[in-house]
């Protein structure tokens, strides 16, 4: 594994970007390991359960998990653009094509008129909070909590007899098989990753992030040894 001089050479995005989405086909098999292995389908998830709930008792599981497959098939949950809906008054315009069909597709299932507008509304007002306080990424709304969690884990448990990074792994590590908690564990050969492209971890999340995927594949990624990293500078 080669590595350069990060004072004499900046970071490069795209190229850290580059090699992600390179390595990406390597793991495509792999993605049954994951629950969430596209951040966005989290965010499908959060607008299932608001069909399902207000639609309540009109609206069972298939039929909500059907409208919300139709939508997403149509590329009608695009956080930002649904966020961009909301008006000054705090409520979706009618007026916008997407917020119309949305509208009409749950109506085309059964779902009342008040029903359907109090659903589209509601997922609307939530993406523009994501949009607002998470960047448009609702594993950042998730991350958020779980690096508290991680914060906590020490004083809570007070585990002596181990080092904080150690402490740390291991609650990280659970969290991430357990709940599929979007955080970073910090594998040692992320460095080497970071290294090579003059990068730091932050940067590498943000790539991640910008990309929707699970951060666990990058932990994987960078922990495997099949991965050959090559310093795109040289």
């Amino acid at each position: 594994m080669k590595k350069s001089d990060n004072k004499k050479q900046s970071f490069d995005k795209e190229q850290l970007r580059s090699f992600v989405m390179e390595q990406w086909p390597a793991y495509a098999s792999q993605l049954n390991r994951y629950q969430w292995p596209r951040e966005t389908e989290r965010w499908h998830e959060l607008v299932f359960c608001v069909v399902l709930r207000i639609g309540h008792p009109i609206v069972g599981t298939d039929v909500a998990r059907r409208v919300v497959n139709i939508m997403v098939d149509l590329n009608l949950l695009d956080i930002d653009t649904l966020a961009s809906s909301i008006t000054k008054e705090g409520k979706p315009d009618k007026k916008n094509p997407d917020v119309d069909l949305m509208q009409n597709i749950m109506k085309r299932a059964g779902i009342g008129d008040q029903k359907a507008s109090n659903i589209v509304e509601t997922t609307c007002r939530i993406a523009s909070v994501l949009k607002k306080q998470h960047g448009g990424k609702i594993q950042r709304y998730l991350r958020a909590y779980g690096e508290k969690m991680l914060d906590e884990t020490g004083p809570q448990f007070k585990l002596e007899n181990l080092g904080t990074a150690d402490v740390r792994y291991i609650f990280g590590l659970w969290l991430q098989n357990v709940l599929n908690m979007p955080i970073l564990l910090g594998e040692p050969a992320l460095d080497d990753i970071c290294t090579a492209f003059h990068a730091n971890l932050k940067d590498l999340v943000d790539v991640a992030d910008e990309l929707d995927l699970n951060l666990a594949l990058l932990d994987d990624m960078a922990a495997d040894a099949n991965v050959e990293l090559e310093n795109p500078d040289t």
